[in-house]
């Protein structure tokens, strides 16, 4: 399931959210949810439970049973360039400055 789940936030824009399985098999998710996910499976009832979070060029999912847990992350899929470039602005491309200390 935390594989499943991995390759679908890996697709998916930013963002973090949890995914909660009950013990019938429904799927539960829910968006900016901070609880630990021990307190979840018990207050909702739930067989699994699984935060999905982005990092920089990264995406983690943690999962956590009431007999098991798991960590998996994975780097995100380089963007598709468009068919068409989009005209940018001088000023919105990003630049490097320098370090202060050299």
């Amino acid at each position: 399931m935390a594989e499943r789940i991995l390759e679908a936030a890996r697709l998916a824009p930013g963002g973090s959210w949890t995914v909660l399985i009950t013990h019938a098999g429904q799927t539960q998710m829910m968006a900016a949810n901070d609880w630990p996910l021990e307190s979840l499976l018990l207050e909702r009832g739930a067989s699994m439970a699984f935060r999905v979070w982005q990092q920089v060029g990264a995406v983690v999912v943690e999962g956590r049973s009431l007999s098991a847990r798991c960590r998996l992350e994975a780097a995100r899929p380089f963007p598709v360039p468009s068919a068409q470039p989009s005209a940018r602005h001088p000023l919105e491309t990003p630049r490097l400055l320098p370090a202060p200390w050299g």
